[in-house]
């Protein structure tokens, strides 16, 4: 078991890409060739060892944001995130929260809270799978449920069968999104 409690992360945009760890960040004298790297989805797992862990998390979390080209200010706080049961090689429960805070431009609240499994087994083949309990959000106020599955392989997003509520009424919805690499933004408004 392996719990981080208190972590406290202050993070700065100074200009667009540009971090207050950016500096951290900064490649080597002499950066690997393309040719030597893997690509993402050639990620493997052949490790001559079983990872397995019965409990990491972290609680008690903070994260304070400054934007300061846009002046946006975000507080993070009651951060938590709990993987239970940690494997490469089968699913493993996942829980995470948070409430954050805007105080510039403008206010704004938000509660999340997520519970469900994920399975990396099969990333080495470019697949991931995440099955959503519970996905709560509330912000200014109305509250949104989901549940259901979602599938991601190296060409396609794929949401499907979610069930929910949004405010007082029912959603579901299907959804797949192709070439999601080089989809432009989305944001819902």
């Amino acid at each position: 078991e392996v719990t981080v409690s208190g972590l406290s992360l202050n993070v700065v945009q100074r200009k667009p890409g540009v971090f207050n760890f950016s500096d951290l960040l900064t490649p080597a004298a002499k950066p690997p060739t393309a040719s030597s790297r893997p690509a993402a989805t050639e990620i493997s797992w052949n490790l001559p060892f079983a990872l397995q862990a019965g409990q990491v998390g972290i609680t008690d979390g903070n994260v304070s944001y400054l934007d300061e080209v846009s002046q946006a200010q975000w507080q993070i706080s009651g951060l938590r995130a709990l993987i239970r049961d940690l494997s490469l090689s089968k699913p493993f429960g996942l829980e995470a929260g948070f409430v954050a805070q805007q105080s510039a431009p403008g206010t704004l609240n938000v509660k999340l809270d997520f519970n469900g499994l994920a399975d990396i087994s099969k990333v080495s083949s470019g697949k991931l799978a995440l099955d959503i309990q519970k996905l709560t959000a509330d912000a200014a106020g109305l509250s949104l449920f989901l549940s259901g599955p979602v599938r991601l392989d190296s060409q396609r997003l794929v949401a499907g069968e979610f069930d929910g509520r949004l405010g007082q009424g029912k959603i579901s919805l299907q959804a797949t999104l192709l070439n999601y690499s080089q989809a432009p933004d989305v944001c819902l408004n």
